[in-house]
């Protein structure tokens, strides 16, 4: 394929997706996974070969609005996914930024950033999911679900080492939850804590900061490639927020967890009106042949030989 083909492909996949976020919010479509596969991609090694293709499928994308063609030491991609709010008929539009994910990552300390087969970019609205919640299934506490879920995903980045006394950098792991200072307070400490009943996995860690040898928010990122068997970031790990999620003083949770109006015309202008639309998205899912159900089944017993370590637990609350 040509790069106008591939640009067009996930073009046409993107707006798709948009439409279905927007208009069929009974399928409640929060992310989307845009995936490279090919042997030669999966068995490629995390040099400046892989990240120059990874950077260029990056701008095939259509989200690396912020580089403008200069190639920075990271990249942090944004766009907006939509809502139309059933109560005022208006749309509001959730910020999230672009995740990257690569096969190469196997066994390497970015392992909790693998990808079978090839590249991944993910993106992931929490703020769509959370009103999501809110407006059209009316469950409460939807800023506190939301940190839940955040510091849940935090907590199980995967280990590739034994356990040892806790500590997240001799475990392996890329990101970690802070503990509470010895008084009981978080880093910001005039921010209460939003979650009313505090899950066990979640007791006495921080909710305003967390902190990882990857910062969450980059996309293609510099580290991944340098192939070093320790974190560039070890000694100097990313501090990162969680307050966006919850503290409303801030723009950022306009942006990613309230939402933002949009013109009406704005949104129809990316993602089209309905009385446009060619396709339906998803119309077919679910419904594979044999062939291909076969087909999913024989990669995602691949998936399970590479294990997940016995001490990787999760605690959630049933609701969750």
């Amino acid at each position: 394929m040509t790069d106008t083909e591939i640009t067009e492909r996930i073009r046409e996949e993107k707006q798709l997706w948009k439409q279905r976020a927007a208009w069929e919010p009974e399928r409640a479509a929060h992310s989307l996974v845009i995936v490279v596969a090919s042997p030669r991609v999966a068995l490629a090694a995390p040099d400046q070969n892989l990240r120059a293709f990874s950077d260029r499928i990056l701008e095939l994308t259509g989200w690396d609005d912020d580089r403008h063609g200069v190639r920075r030491k990271n990249t942090l991609t944004s766009d907006f996914l939509y809502l139309r709010n059933p109560h005022d008929g208006g749309f509001y539009g959730f910020k999230f930024n672009a995740d990257f994910f690569a096969c190469a990552g196997d066994g390497r300390w970015w392992h909790d950033h693998r990808f079978p087969g090839g590249i991944a970019f993910t993106a992931n609205s929490t703020g769509h999911m959370m009103r999501f919640r809110d407006w059209y299934q009316a469950k409460e506490q939807n800023e506190a679900w939301g940190l839940k879920q955040a510091m849940f995903t935090i907590q199980n980045a995967a280990p590739t080492k034994a356990m040892n006394d806790g500590d997240p950098s001799k475990e392996g792991r890329v990101t970690w939850l802070r503990p509470l200072d010895a008084k009981g307070k978080p880093l910001i400490d005039d921010i209460p804590c939003p979650i009313v009943n505090v899950p066990s996995m979640l007791e006495g860690k921080d909710w305003t900061r967390y902190e990882g040898l990857l910062h969450t928010d980059h996309a293609v990122r510099e580290e991944f490639f340098l192939d070093r068997e320790v974190a560039p970031t070890a000694s100097k790990p990313y501090l990162m927020d969680f307050t966006y999620l919850y503290d409303d003083r801030q723009a950022d949770f306009e942006n990613f967890s309230r939402g933002k109006r949009f013109a009406d015309e704005d949104v129809f202008a990316e993602i089209g009106r309905p009385g446009e639309w060619t396709h339906r998205s998803g119309a077919t899912a679910g419904h594979r042949s044999e062939d291909e159900a076969a087909s999913v089944a024989e990669q995602l017993l691949a998936c399970t030989r590479w294990g997940t370590p016995s001490w990787h637990v999760v605690d959630r609350d049933e609701d969750d």
